[in-house]
């Protein structure tokens, strides 16, 4: 699953109701989106974390403090580790489009009554 910012306002965009989509500007979208994003890495590494071993976490921690370590070799660190990363990372996601739509929509609907 490829993620990035521009997929994940979009997915916003497409979660909000009409009336929330016509309030916001393309920069509060866009705002929105990377705030989602850091969530989503720091809920997904919380996530993917739990229950490791130390050796688990070292070796990934070693892998990630390497500015060039490949992305095959991340993707082998997931298979062995955390098969079923890609799943955590597609919920997770999906969990947050609706927190942040939810919280947008009554935050706009307070406003305008």
């Amino acid at each position: 699953m490829n993620v990035d910012k521009q997929s994940i306002a979009q997915m916003l965009n497409e979660a909000f109701p009409p009336v929330v989509r016509s309030a916001l500007d393309p920069a509060d979208l866009e705002s929105l989106a990377e705030r989602v994003l850091g969530e989503l890495e720091l809920r997904v590494g919380e996530r993917l974390s739990a229950g490791l071993s130390e050796t688990a976490m070292e070796e990934f921690e070693l892998l990630n403090d390497d500015p060039d370590t490949p992305w095959p070799a991340f993707a082998e660190w997931f298979r062995t580790y955390r098969p079923n990363y890609q799943e955590t990372v597609k919920q997770t996601l999906e969990e947050l489009i609706r927190e942040t739509a939810h919280k947008v929509t009554a935050a706009l609907s307070l406003q305008t009554s």
